[in-house]
């Protein structure tokens, strides 16, 4: 019994050898994968779950706007209702109503698309001046156009 208890032990103890190799062999926490979870997949899903909430908070800011301007402003104005932006801790969100005229962003984009060709701004330049300056068109949205 005290031979199969030792034998045990050290099999456990070649187990966690060998387990904390592999552990340290195999886990990237610099690339997309840690510890197994795809980091780019939760990304998206986080992302996803941000818009939602911004849409809802828009649609129900939008309801509220459209129940009590009237008993608010006079009833030969008509207020309308452009854009909402609020942060959350460090995030900023920005909700528009106003429709964007397709021709006008498809123009800004092709300018920007110039600026960016021209230039020789990088794609890492480019995303931190979006990081600081939201208005600008997103990576995605200049990718589409090129």
């Amino acid at each position: 019994m005290k031979f199969l208890q030792l034998n045990q032990l050290s099999m456990l103890q070649i187990y966690f050898m060998k387990y904390k190799y592999t552990f340290y062999e195999g886990t990237k926490t610099s690339g997309i994968y840690l510890f197994g979870l795809q980091l780019k997949i939760l990304d998206k899903v986080r992302e996803r779950n941000d818009m939602q909430r911004t849409t809802n908070i828009g649609k129900q800011m939008l309801i509220e706007f459209n129940e009590k301007a009237p008993k608010l402003y006079n009833s030969e104005d008509i207020p309308v209702l452009e854009s909402i932006s609020y942060s959350v801790k460090k995030h900023t969100f920005d909700v528009n109503y106003r429709d964007g005229d397709r021709a006008k962003k498809k123009q800004k984009n092709e300018s920007m698309i110039r600026v960016l060709d021209e230039r020789n701004i990088s794609r890492d330049t480019y995303r931190y001046l979006c990081a600081i300056e939201f208005n600008l068109p997103r990576e995605g949205a200049i990718a589409k156009e090129r």
